[in-house]
C-alpha cells in the first residue's frame, strides 16, 4: 500500500479486490485509519472555521470539510467497518458539527467574535 490518504489507499486495495484476492485485515486496517484521519479533520475545521472568532467564509469552508468529510464516511461503510463503536464516535462527531455549523450560518446577527 502506498502512503496516500487512507481513504484513497482504501479504494485503490477494494479496486484490486475484484481481480486479485485481499487480505480483509488490511482492509480493516486502512479504514480504522480513514475513521481516524476523518475524526482529525472534523475536529480540526470545527477549531479553525467554527471557533469564537469565525466568519461567513470560514464557516461555509468548514460547511464544504464537513461534507466532504461525510462522503468518505459513507463511502467507508461499503467496506464494513471493523470497528462499530469507533464508525459510530466519528459519525456522531460529524454529526454535530454539521448542526452546529449549519445553525450558526442560517443566523442572520452576529456570527462570532465577541471578545473583541
Amino acid at each position: 500500500m502506498s502512503q496516500t490518504t487512507p481513504i484513497l489507499s482504501l479504494f485503490r486495495f477494494t479496486g484490486k479486490k475484484l481481480v486479485e484476492p485481499y487480505n480483509q485485515s488490511e482492509i480493516n486496517d486502512d479504514a480504522l485509519q480513514a475513521l481516524t484521519v476523518i475524526e482529525s479533520r472534523v475536529k480540526e475545521a470545527m477549531q479553525r472555521y467554527a471557533g469564537t472568532k469565525r466568519s461567513d467564509k470560514g464557516l461555509r469552508k468548514c460547511k464544504n470539510i464537513l461534507d466532504t468529510c461525510a462522503i468518505q464516511l459513507k463511502a467507508l461503510e461499503i467496506f464494513g467497518i471493523s470497528n462499530i463503536e469507533q464508525y459510530h464516535k466519528v459519525r456522531n462527531m460529524l454529526i454535530k458539527a454539521d448542526v452546529i455549523t449549519g445553525s450558526v450560518l442560517a443566523r442572520k446577527e452576529s456570527k462570532g467574535a465577541h471578545g473583541t
